[in-house]
């Protein structure tokens, strides 16, 4: 196998561990992506409020866009970085 391919396995192999501990946390997968520059994954806002402090280390984002502003929240798990959108709060 040549090195870039083995590269790309590594990164599958991270993105099966980071996919397995998502779904043992009860995340909803939205979409993935597998490149040169790493992996990202993409979930539901968590159901679970606990789940935030089990994906230690988040960092969060304000922006806007055509749906309005929010949240956008990302971590990183098993060498993958995992990104979920929060709503702004409009009380």
């Amino acid at each position: 196998m040549n090195k870039h391919n083995q590269i790309m396995q590594g990164r599958i192999d991270q993105l099966s561990a980071a996919l397995n501990q998502l779904s043992k946390y009860g995340c909803a997968i939205v979409s993935l992506c597998i490149n040169d520059n790493g992996n990202n994954i993409e979930i539901l806002p968590p159901l679970d409020a606990n789940v935030q402090k089990k994906l230690n280390g988040y960092v969060i984002t304000l922006f806007g866009d055509n749906d309005g502003r929010h949240y956008e929240l990302q971590a990183r798990l098993n060498g993958c970085n995992v990104r979920w959108k929060l709503p702004l709060s409009t009380n």
